[in-house]
């Protein structure tokens, strides 16, 4: 007797903050592999911004497709742009902050700003009162796993302290002349300055 269990799709925003997780992984364990650099990192941002521009004339293999389930719905100035964000924050740590602060960046960015909007999302009941469209719940679990899988690069304390402050600052949504700035390029970038400021100065 086969059982067969029933499909459950996963949401589109699940899928996007697991392969968040994934990507952000892959490229801590090539950096601390040493097999990619900066040179590599903005090698990959110029040749992700070129398909880009490309996928918005036309179907690409794979990456149409991914952009499909992957993207959400609204309008972006350029297809992908999150993935865009995502590696320019990971580039930028590891060009100006010493190796084990941008890894520590990346771990913040790949687990506790994936999990702060999948703890939200999932199990969040209070409101944030800095932002009614963020759940406490999230932000907590994110400054958790974001904290917790940073310290495996840098000293507990400044791991934590600067997920509470990456994670704080993308629930209040910087903006930049009217330009609300991606999370994916601002958390690593808050997250590494405190790592940074903690550790060096």
């Amino acid at each position: 007797m086969n059982l067969q269990l029933p499909h459950i799709p996963l949401h589109r925003e699940t899928k996007r903050q697991l392969l968040h997780v994934l990507v952000g992984m892959v490229l801590a364990t090539l950096i601390y592999l040493k097999i990619f650099g900066p040179t590599i990192m903005i090698t990959l941002l110029v040749i992700g911004f070129f398909l880009s521009c490309l996928a918005q004339r036309r179907r690409l293999p794979l990456i149409s497709w991914l952009l499909d389930e992957m993207e959400r719905p609204e309008k972006k100035v350029l297809p992908g742009s999150a993935t865009l964000h995502y590696l320019a924050g990971c580039t930028l740590v590891l060009i100006l902050f010493p190796k084990n602060i941008a890894l520590a960046s990346i771990m913040v960015l790949a687990w506790g700003d994936s999990f702060s909007h999948l703890g939200g999302k999932y199990l969040g009941r209070i409101p944030h009162h800095l932002n009614n469209k963020k759940l406490i719940e999230g932000t907590l679990i994110g400054i958790f796993l974001g904290g917790l899988s940073a310290s495996y690069f840098v000293h507990y304390i400044p791991a934590f302290l600067s997920a509470g402050v990456a994670m704080l600052a993308e629930v209040i949504e910087i903006k930049i002349w009217k330009i609300t700035i991606d999370d994916n390029l601002l958390v690593p970038l808050i997250a590494g300055t405190v790592m940074w400021a903690i550790l060096v100065l």
